[in-house]
């Protein structure tokens, strides 16, 4: 599922995790960060979506989603933090942001930063290189890491919006190929039928989408009323709940 934070309490001790990853992910996804923002052959739009970010026992944060024109380019943000007490006892930021190009029905990553607060450590940059078809990742002071890939490849965020614009055209199974951090891997995606899902936004007809990497699986309904945006998005680890996503604005400009 696409980076945020998630709070737990269990046994009488607090306990914090982050790295809510909707890869659904946004992924992640948030994964499924996942905006309808590029219809089937039609140009994308600019929009903004805010989440609310918790588990079963607390909302911990929020997450802001934006896709915005930047000349040329477009720019597809997400900006997650804690909020309220939580905030008060574990301040935490993580904002993604993707700069894309239209290619046909697709939007493609031309580069991709994460930053973790003043953590200069865990900044990570990817730079796609079409040309010489190569990656070119940074990661803090690290020695930079440089791989060859064959195009379509996402970053962790820009891949929501190509399962958004598959679920346009209509999909059973998918595996798409993805820069997750620093590395380049094969991530399946699968469509679990219709559901209905309530939010503060409303209820909302939905298809249900599935990422399962390792001990996580991400899942993310996606509502045909707002262009496939997902309208909420579940990490699982073990099958037990660690973050979820709850739309409770979304907006076109």
């Amino acid at each position: 599922m696409h980076p945020s934070i998630s709070h737990r309490f269990k046994q009488g001790k607090y306990r914090s995790t982050c790295g809510f990853t909707a890869k659904f992910y946004l992924f992640c996804f948030l994964l499924l960060c996942l905006s309808g923002a590029l219809p089937a052959g039609a140009t994308p739009y600019a929009y903004t979506a805010k989440y609310d970010v918790g588990n079963d026992y607390i909302t911990a944060g929020e997450a802001v989603m934006t896709l915005t024109p930047t000349g040329q380019h477009w720019s597809h943000k997400l900006d997650s933090y804690t909020v309220g007490v939580t905030a008060l006892v574990y301040k935490k930021r993580l904002t993604e942001t993707s700069t894309l190009f239209v290619s046909g029905e697709q939007l493609l990553p031309l580069t991709y930063v994460l930053t973790e607060g003043n953590h200069k450590n865990k900044h990570i940059t990817t730079t796609f290189d079409y040309e010489n078809k190569q990656l070119h990742i940074q990661k803090g002071t690290e020695e930079p890491i440089n791989t060859a890939f064959t195009p379509p490849v996402f970053d962790r965020f820009s891949v929501i919006l190509e399962i958004n614009r598959l679920l346009q055209k209509g999909f059973d199974e998918v595996t798409l190929s993805l820069v997750d951090k620093t590395k380049l891997k094969q991530m399946p995606f699968k469509t679990l039928g219709v559901e209905k899902v309530s939010t503060p936004l409303g209820t909302f007809d939905t298809i249900k989408v599935q990422r399962h990497q390792g001990s996580r699986t991400t899942y993310s309904w996606h509502a045909k009323a707002l262009g496939f945006q997902p309208v909420l998005v579940e990490q699982y680890r073990k099958d037990a709940l660690e973050a979820r996503m709850t739309l409770k604005f979304f907006q076109k400009h």
